[in-house]
């Protein structure tokens, strides 16, 4: 399971801004890969399962299929997958709900994936875009 969240989240950030000019290899072997394994070991991850149950995972060895997925560390989202077919349920807004991270309002991110400003207005949150926090 552990695999699933790193290569997802990976892909995304190789497809989605400037690390588009390096080489697979030095990408997913030398640079990211280390700042996310860093994340995952204080992470609070949040997924729904094909059975679209909403739940808190413990530990890498659920064999659930993810259909959905957020990161946190802290108060802070760091990362929010949806798989692309299943996109545009509400998924997202579930998972942060779960999670219990909005605090006034606001809801802070470490990344600006391109959904989190949409769910933001729809819901009528204020973004606190804070690349750069110290992992505890």
């Amino acid at each position: 399971m552990i695999n699933f969240f790193i290569n997802s989240w990976l892909k995304s950030y190789r497809t989605g801004n400037e690390h588009l000019k390096l080489s697979n290899e030095k990408y997913y072997n030398e640079n990211k890969k280390k700042e996310i394994l860093l994340l995952l070991d204080t992470a609070r991850i949040f997924i729904i399962t094909e059975t679209e149950e909403v739940k808190e995972i413990k530990n890498f060895e659920d064999d659930d299929v993810i259909l959905s997925y957020i990161i946190c560390n802290g108060d802070f989202l760091t990362y929010a997958y949806t798989k692309m077919s299943m996109r545009r349920n509400n998924y997202f807004s579930k998972l942060i709900d779960a999670s219990g991270i909005i605090k006034d309002n606001k809801l802070k991110v470490r990344s600006m994936t391109r959904c989190f400003p949409y769910i933001a207005k729809a819901r009528g949150l204020e973004i606190d875009y804070c690349p750069f926090f110290p992992i505890t």
